[in-house]
């Protein structure tokens, strides 16, 4: 099953019952909420798997920052919740697509298998392809317990960019640099560290005094309407 709310889309599995609920609905547990009013929990019949994402226009070359914040929910804290079965999983997955929406590259999915106590913020700092057009920004999971004993908990998901991955001068922004090169395609010339992909440390970090600063537009701004507030399923 599929399906679209404003700007996000999601995606069930078949053959097993799988919904997106705001987590301000539930009365018979704790609403688990990182920051502000509402957060999103995605829970299933048991073994469903779970995509919740949108598409959004980036700049070729940009260096960029993925992040979400999540809990994995075991609601009686005895292990049959989130975390139980061996392949669960709650996290982020980014594609990059031409300009035509063909997929040019899967990155690995960074998130969490086994049930938390808090929310934990997941992120993946990246370099967009030459060719990159639109990112697709998926909040996954797939839980095998029934919807009673845990779900994947999603709250403030956010798309920013870390600085320009463009070469400025003989150096790059951050005073180094490493080529990275695409099978047929030209070098985009990267700073060092972003070279690193799926990081789960701070990201974002702040630009080294006296480096270069970013001209012209964002390559990528915040996600539109972060999180549906309606129910799927």
């Amino acid at each position: 099953m599929s399906g679209t709310r404003g700007p996000w889309q999601f995606a069930f599995s078949p053959q097993v019952a799988c919904y997106i609920y705001p987590e301000s609905i539930y009365t018979w547990r704790k609403p688990r909420v990182f920051r502000g009013k509402e957060a999103i929990s995605q829970v299933t019949d048991g073994g469903g798997e779970i995509r919740l994402f949108q598409e959004v226009a980036v700049n070729p070359c940009a260096a960029l920052c993925a992040a979400v914040w999540v809990l994995g929910l075991d609601v009686a804290g005895n292990g049959q919740g989130f975390g139980a079965a061996p392949d669960d999983f709650a996290g982020l997955e980014i594609e990059e697509l031409d300009p035509a929406g063909r997929l040019l590259v899967r990155h690995p999915p960074v998130g969490i298998r086994k049930a938390t106590a808090d929310f934990q913020r997941i992120s993946l700092q990246f370099s967009t392809r030459p060719e990159t057009a639109r990112i697709r920004f998926t909040l996954r999971s797939k839980i095998g317990c029934v919807w009673q004993h845990g779900a994947a908990i999603f709250d403030d998901a956010a798309l920013v960019q870390i600085e320009s991955a463009r070469k400025t001068s003989d150096k790059d922004v951050d005073g180094s640099s490493s080529n990275v090169t695409f099978p047929g395609q030209r070098t985009c010339r990267v700073p060092r560290s972003l070279a690193r992909q799926g990081r789960r440390d701070r990201c974002c970090p702040r630009p080294r005094r006296g480096a270069a600063k970013r001209r012209g537009p964002p390559s990528a701004g915040p996600l539109a309407g972060m999180l549906p507030t309606n129910s799927l399923h």
